[in-house]
């Protein structure tokens, strides 16, 4: 599988004051946001080798404290992405809670939807436990946890009001 492109929040939010037309050109898909906060810290040499991978000359190698990561979510219809700690899915969340791979995200008639793997721990969106590969449809804003990871499902209209604060969510933690 090949990685999902990733960026810090942050870079995004400078990115954004070139105005949002280009933002939109330059970022026409839909996100999963990740705030993994300051104690996402590999404690193991094997939780070290599972801990989120980004290309070392381009952004550093996890969020730091304060700063939350983007995953963009590209594909044609029929795309399937997996999420999970291990190396091999599209998007690698490494924090111990979540399974090797825990869920797929599948674009079906330019629509993103969510199943969780059968052999992943529990799952939930928006506080609603997942039932293994049953398939659900997702919307701008819904919050999906794996273990103890909270990831948020963004559109890039409801991404822009989130950098712009128009959302009243926080663009990195501690700001506005």
């Amino acid at each position: 599988m090949s990685d999902s492109p990733a960026y810090l929040l942050s870079l995004l939010c400078r990115q954004l004051l070139f105005g949002v037309a280009p933002f939109r050109a330059r970022y026409p898909d839909s996100w999963l946001v990740w705030e993994a906060g300051e104690d996402t810290v590999a404690t193991t040499p094997e939780q070290e080798s599972t801990m989120t991978r980004l290309p070392r000359t381009r952004y550093p190698e996890r969020p730091s404290g304060g700063d939350a990561l983007g995953f963009v979510l590209d594909g044609q219809d029929g795309a399937e992405l997996a999420v999970g700690r291990s190396a091999e899915n599209a998007i690698v969340i490494g924090e111990a809670s979540v399974s090797r791979t825990h869920c797929r995200l599948t674009k079906l008639n330019g629509v993103w939807h969510l199943s969780r793997a059968p052999e992943a721990m529990p799952a939930s969106l928006d506080r609603t436990p997942l039932g293994p590969m049953a398939l659900v449809k997702l919307g701008a804003r819904h919050e999906l946890i794996l273990g103890n990871v909270i990831v948020t499902f963004h559109t890039t209209a409801s991404l822009v009001a989130r950098l712009q604060g128009a959302d009243g969510s926080q663009t990195a933690r501690g700001t506005k």
